[in-house]
């Protein structure tokens, strides 16, 4: 597997998992948990529900903050804020 992971930061458990991805400056809070496949996420926040914010991203599977689902979602091209 190609895959790299630049400046990322976990807290209180949190796990990261990458399959051929890259993330740069991610930082999840309270176990949260993110797992990317064949995708890329830059500036990527999520603490107490989940706020993230990506540009250019595609995001295939995420579980936020404090255990809050979303799933299936992909991004393609620029995303504000949910």
């Amino acid at each position: 597997m190609d895959h790299r992971v630049d400046l990322a930061r976990t807290e209180l458990g949190g796990q990261i998992q990458v399959l051929d991805g890259k993330i740069d400056s991610v930082r999840t809070e309270l176990g949260g948990q993110i797992q990317v496949l064949d995708g890329k996420i830059d500036g990527v926040r999520t603490e107490l529900g989940g706020q993230i914010a990506a540009l250019d991203s595609k995001l295939t599977f995420m579980i936020a903050g404090t255990g809050l689902l979303v799933a299936a979602v992909t991004l393609a091209g620029r995303m504000g804020v949910f």
